[in-house]
């Protein structure tokens, strides 16, 4: 079984609030992805004294609201699955 299929699984099962949290961290994944592959990441010295948290939170891009409502859309389309 390949791993998206094993991840649907798992996600079948968790209560459509929950499903709508996986939703929003495969978002954020892919928005990072997207970061990552167009920004050259910054190696000075601050940098390497952050925690790994530290870096994620100043690091990560931020949702516009048309990102936000199609979040929205998209979590009453996964509320619609119970």
């Amino acid at each position: 079984m390949r791993l998206d299929e094993i991840i649907q699984q798992h996600a079948k099962t968790l209560s459509p609030a929950l499903q709508a949290e996986v939703f929003d961290f495969v978002l954020f994944l892919e928005q990072k992805q997207a970061a990552n592959r167009t920004e050259p990441s910054d190696t000075g010295d601050t940098q390497a004294n952050m925690s790994d948290f530290q870096k994620l939170l100043l690091e990560s891009p931020e949702m516009t609201d048309e990102e936000y409502q199609a979040v929205v859309e998209k979590r009453k389309h996964l509320n619609q699955w119970t």
